[in-house]
């Protein structure tokens, strides 16, 4: 399925995304982080994972993309730059990453599925 014809809804997507939620703090939980390393979430949906990483990375920064230009600005607006520094989102289809090599970590839940 192409990512070009998805539409997600951002609001049925937070009422309904508990399962996906328990997986990703399952595998944050498993994350050696130190505090200060440079994330990149994949798929970050709307947010609420990316912003449990920034919290694990308080000298650090968390970087959140996702193709779907409703989810990004949910995660926009529920988690605001100005009260968290540390947290940025962008529209980005995961297929064309266009950031240097400068990420310690690549998460992903559920976004990168074959």
């Amino acid at each position: 399925m192409s990512t070009d014809r998805v539409r997600w809804d951002s609001g049925d997507y937070a009422r309904n995304s508990q399962a996906q939620r328990g997986w990703g703090q399952e595998l944050i939980q498993k994350l050696e982080l130190r505090g200060e390393e440079s994330v990149l979430d994949i798929g970050c949906g709307d947010g609420r994972l990316t912003s449990e990483l920034a919290a694990r990375v308080p000298r650090g920064e968390v970087v959140g993309v996702d193709s779907s230009p409703d989810m990004v600005e949910r995660a926009r607006g529920e988690f605001p730059e100005h009260r968290n520094p540390n947290l940025h989102f962008e529209v980005m289809d995961a297929r064309f990453l266009s950031f240097p090599s400068r990420f310690d970590v690549a998460f992903s839940n559920a976004a990168l599925t074959g």
